[in-house]
Protein backbone atom coordinates (compact mmCIF):
# COMPACT_ATOMS: atom_id res chain seq x y z
CA UNK A 1 0.00 0.00 0.00
CA UNK A 2 1.46 3.52 -0.67
CA UNK A 3 0.23 6.77 0.92
CA UNK A 4 3.16 8.37 -0.18
CA UNK A 5 2.32 8.78 -3.54
CA UNK A 6 5.45 7.51 -5.12
CA UNK A 7 3.55 3.94 -7.17
CA UNK A 8 1.33 6.19 -8.54
CA UNK A 9 3.48 8.91 -9.74
CA UNK A 10 5.73 6.50 -11.40
CA UNK A 11 2.25 4.87 -12.80
CA UNK A 12 1.42 8.26 -14.06
CA UNK A 13 4.56 9.28 -15.87
CA UNK A 14 4.98 5.71 -17.19
CA UNK A 15 3.76 4.85 -20.80
CA UNK A 16 0.51 3.02 -19.36
CA UNK A 17 0.20 6.55 -18.32
CA UNK A 18 0.65 9.87 -19.32
CA UNK A 19 4.34 8.87 -20.84
CA UNK A 20 3.32 8.22 -24.38
CA UNK A 21 1.91 10.87 -25.07
CA UNK A 22 3.29 14.48 -26.57
CA UNK A 23 5.93 12.02 -28.61
CA UNK A 24 7.05 11.24 -24.77
CA UNK A 25 7.78 14.45 -23.81
CA UNK A 26 5.88 14.58 -20.42
CA UNK A 27 8.72 15.17 -17.63
CA UNK A 28 8.55 15.57 -13.62
CA UNK A 29 8.94 19.37 -12.22
CA UNK A 30 10.92 20.29 -15.54
CA UNK A 31 12.05 19.69 -19.06
CA UNK A 32 15.47 17.36 -17.91
CA UNK A 33 18.57 19.73 -18.79
CA UNK A 34 19.96 17.62 -21.45
CA UNK A 35 16.94 17.58 -23.38
CA UNK A 36 16.61 19.83 -26.41
CA UNK A 37 12.87 20.61 -27.11
CA UNK A 38 11.90 20.12 -31.09
CA UNK A 39 11.02 22.41 -33.47
CA UNK A 40 8.98 22.20 -36.44
CA UNK A 41 8.25 25.05 -38.61
CA UNK A 42 9.19 27.51 -36.27
CA UNK A 43 6.94 26.15 -33.52
CA UNK A 44 8.16 23.95 -30.36
CA UNK A 45 5.71 21.31 -30.11
CA UNK A 46 3.97 21.03 -26.63
CA UNK A 47 4.96 19.05 -23.97
CA UNK A 48 3.84 18.53 -19.97
CA UNK A 49 5.56 18.93 -16.81
CA UNK A 50 3.58 16.94 -13.95
CA UNK A 51 4.13 18.68 -10.11
CA UNK A 52 2.90 16.15 -7.38
CA UNK A 53 2.06 17.62 -3.80
CA UNK A 54 2.57 16.54 -0.54
CA UNK A 55 -0.55 13.39 0.19
CA UNK A 56 -2.94 14.35 2.62
CA UNK A 57 -5.05 12.25 4.74
CA UNK A 58 -8.57 11.77 3.65
CA UNK A 59 -11.05 13.76 5.77
CA UNK A 60 -12.60 11.81 7.64
CA UNK A 61 -16.78 11.09 6.98
CA UNK A 62 -19.00 9.11 5.91
CA UNK A 63 -17.77 6.93 2.72
CA UNK A 64 -13.78 8.18 3.22
CA UNK A 65 -12.79 4.75 3.97
CA UNK A 66 -10.72 6.10 7.75
CA UNK A 67 -10.56 3.37 10.32
CA UNK A 68 -10.39 4.64 14.13
CA UNK A 69 -8.36 1.24 14.22
CA UNK A 70 -5.87 1.47 11.53
CA UNK A 71 -2.32 3.97 11.82
CA UNK A 72 -2.16 6.82 9.75
CA UNK A 73 0.09 5.49 7.11
CA UNK A 74 -2.78 2.89 6.51
CA UNK A 75 -5.81 5.67 6.31
CA UNK A 76 -6.55 6.84 2.73
CA UNK A 77 -4.99 9.99 1.53
CA UNK A 78 -5.29 12.34 -1.34
CA UNK A 79 -2.19 12.99 -4.03
CA UNK A 80 -2.67 16.68 -5.48
CA UNK A 81 -1.07 17.01 -8.62
CA UNK A 82 -0.76 20.27 -11.36
CA UNK A 83 0.14 19.40 -15.07
CA UNK A 84 1.10 22.52 -16.75
CA UNK A 85 1.32 21.95 -20.63
CA UNK A 86 2.92 23.80 -22.71
CA UNK A 87 2.59 25.11 -26.33
CA UNK A 88 3.40 27.96 -28.99
CA UNK A 89 0.70 27.58 -30.63
CA UNK A 90 -3.65 27.70 -29.87
CA UNK A 91 -4.54 24.53 -32.00
CA UNK A 92 -1.24 22.71 -30.86
CA UNK A 93 -1.87 23.49 -27.25
CA UNK A 94 -5.45 22.68 -27.90
CA UNK A 95 -4.98 19.35 -29.15
CA UNK A 96 -2.12 18.69 -26.41
CA UNK A 97 -4.82 19.40 -23.95
CA UNK A 98 -7.35 16.90 -25.27
CA UNK A 99 -5.02 14.38 -25.24
CA UNK A 100 -3.57 14.61 -21.83
CA UNK A 101 -6.75 15.14 -20.07
CA UNK A 102 -8.40 12.41 -21.71
CA UNK A 103 -5.82 10.24 -20.52
CA UNK A 104 -5.32 11.68 -16.70
CA UNK A 105 -8.93 12.05 -15.89
CA UNK A 106 -10.62 8.91 -14.88
CA UNK A 107 -7.26 7.15 -14.67
CA UNK A 108 -6.59 4.72 -11.94
CA UNK A 109 -2.81 5.24 -10.97
CA UNK A 110 -2.43 1.53 -9.74
CA UNK A 111 -1.81 -1.70 -11.38
CA UNK A 112 -3.05 -2.92 -7.95
CA UNK A 113 -6.14 -1.19 -7.03
CA UNK A 114 -4.59 0.82 -4.70
CA UNK A 115 -5.48 4.40 -5.84
CA UNK A 116 -9.13 5.94 -7.42
CA UNK A 117 -9.65 7.45 -10.46
CA UNK A 118 -8.17 10.80 -10.99
CA UNK A 119 -10.49 13.84 -10.81
CA UNK A 120 -10.24 17.07 -11.87
CA UNK A 121 -10.38 19.92 -9.22
CA UNK A 122 -9.99 22.57 -11.91
CA UNK A 123 -7.51 24.92 -13.82
CA UNK A 124 -6.57 27.79 -16.04
CA UNK A 125 -4.49 29.25 -19.09
CA UNK A 126 -2.48 31.58 -19.20
CA UNK A 127 0.23 33.13 -21.67
CA UNK A 128 4.09 33.96 -21.26
CA UNK A 129 5.22 37.03 -22.37
CA UNK A 130 8.94 38.27 -23.48
CA UNK A 131 10.31 41.74 -22.36
CA UNK A 132 8.87 43.16 -25.38
CA UNK A 133 5.55 41.76 -24.59
CA UNK A 134 4.87 39.25 -27.10
CA UNK A 135 3.40 36.03 -26.34
CA UNK A 136 6.28 33.13 -26.39
CA UNK A 137 4.42 30.49 -24.34
CA UNK A 138 0.56 29.19 -23.83
CA UNK A 139 0.35 27.17 -21.01
CA UNK A 140 -2.99 25.18 -19.97
CA UNK A 141 -3.03 24.00 -16.19
CA UNK A 142 -5.06 20.94 -14.81
CA UNK A 143 -5.28 20.55 -10.99
CA UNK A 144 -6.01 16.86 -10.41
CA UNK A 145 -5.93 14.35 -6.97
CA UNK A 146 -6.27 10.98 -6.78
CA UNK A 147 -7.52 8.72 -3.86
CA UNK A 148 -4.46 6.52 -2.71
CA UNK A 149 -3.71 3.95 -0.11
CA UNK A 150 -7.32 2.67 -0.67
CA UNK A 151 -6.15 -1.34 0.15
CA UNK A 152 -4.93 -0.62 4.10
Amino acid sequence: MSTDGSAEAEYILSKSGLGSLLGGRVWEDEVPSDVKLPVVRDEVLPYAIIHFGTPITETPGRGSGRSLAASENQQPHVLPMTVFIYATRSASLRAAFSSVWGKLIGMRPSPTGNAGEISSTGGTRMTEKDDKGAIKRLVRVIYAQVRIGLNG
